[in-house]
């Protein structure tokens, strides 16, 4: 069962995901960072309190990037070939990635970055009668 197509998960990230105040970070684009990474999979990830539920990985052909410009434009390329642009900063020492949509900022983590390969993930989560249900979105990536 796929849990969400590249475009949906791309929208409910930036344009719904972990909301935060609209701070700014250090403008500091570590040169990494920038470029353009192609997105080899998706991972979802499910938890009902600390026990993981569901999870499945999705491969990707090539065609879907995620691009890091030095000028602050975050792109995002999906399977179908819509393309998104937003705002970022990055905070290398707390290793996040703040994504702007109009007044809201999504909190991207990053759990690995060498030259050649990027894995930046999402997480989400809510109380509903006393019990927490997470989501976790990873995406990993390789310089193209």
């Amino acid at each position: 069962m796929k849990f969400l197509n590249t475009r949906l998960f791309i929208l409910l990230v930036l344009l719904g995901g972990m909301m935060t105040s609209c701070s700014k970070d250090s403008d500091d684009v570590g040169p990494a960072l920038t470029g353009k990474w192609i997105i080899k999979s998706i991972n979802y990830k499910t938890y009902v309190g600390n026990t993981l539920d569901e999870e499945e990985t999705e491969d990707y052909s090539g065609v879907a990037y995620l691009e890091f410009k030095t000028n602050g434009t975050f792109v995002a390329k999906d399977e179908d070939g819509s393309v998104d642009e937003f705002e970022y900063t990055y905070n290398a020492s707390a290793q996040e990635v703040r994504v702007t949509d109009d007044d809201e900022v999504t909190v991207l983590k990053i759990q690995e970055l060498t030259s050649s390969s990027l894995i930046i993930y999402s997480e989400d989560s809510a109380t509903s009668s006393g019990v927490t249900y997470k989501a976790r979105v990873t995406f990993s990536c390789r310089r193209a």
